[in-house]
């Protein structure tokens, strides 16, 4: 038994053909006959850095860069922003954590994002700039900061939200088991002093 990569359902392994059921098969092909040539080309081209791309990934990914298109008004083509991402992953954890340590609180308990701004800046001025280059990509800096910066603070507020909560469960378990060794200690020392106790009397009694 395996899983579609595509619907994520349960079938017999010699039902899926490359990981697809057939019902996804025959969807995809349905779908795939309404994209222009260009689209289908894309889609072909994307195949060798995503190995398991299928039609629906691919719409998720046109729209993905179709709305950073709209929103920041400026041209990005599929295979240069899974390019951009995967060049982003290595910093992002150090990112993350530096939104936590920079974003601060106004007197009205709103956030303030200049530190992490100028952080950013300096990230993508020092390093990710001469990635850019090194991988033949050219993109305006202001659409890079702003990706970088919305990624960073909707991402990072999430991802250190979690690594607070985990923290909290270790403190919380370590806790536990300063307990339970504090209790078994107790409860060892009992036994040994009602041991001596005991030794003590038949002792007293041979006496």
């Amino acid at each position: 038994m395996a899983r579609c990569i595509s619907c994520n359902e349960v079938f017999s392994e010699f039902y899926l053909k490359n990981g697809v059921c057939e019902n996804c098969l025959e969807k995809h092909s349905t779908i795939e006959s309404n994209l222009s040539d260009l689209e289908k080309k894309e889609m072909k081209k994307l195949s060798k850095k995503i190995s398991d791309i299928n039609i629906y990934k691919f719409l998720e990914l046109k729209n993905i860069v179709d709305t950073l298109k709209q929103k920041h008004n400026v041209e990005i083509s599929k295979d240069n922003y899974l390019t951009i991402e995967t060049l982003l992953v290595p910093y992002l954890e150090i990112l993350f954590k530096k939104r936590n340590e920079l974003v601060t609180l106004d007197d009205y308990g709103n956030e303030k994002f200049e530190a992490l701004n100028d952080e950013i800046k300096y990230f993508i001025e020092n390093t990710f700039s001469k990635l850019l280059k090194e991988n033949n990509i050219e993109i305006s800096l202001d659409f890079i900061h702003n990706f970088i910066f919305e990624k960073v603070n909707v991402e990072g507020k999430v991802y250190n939200k979690e690594l607070l909560k985990k923290e909290e469960e270790i403190k919380n378990t370590g806790f536990i088991y300063t307990w339970i060794f504090l209790i078994v200690s107790f409860l060892i020392i009992m036994a040994i002093v009602k041991s001596c106790s005991k030794s003590t009397s038949i002792s007293d009694k041979e006496y």
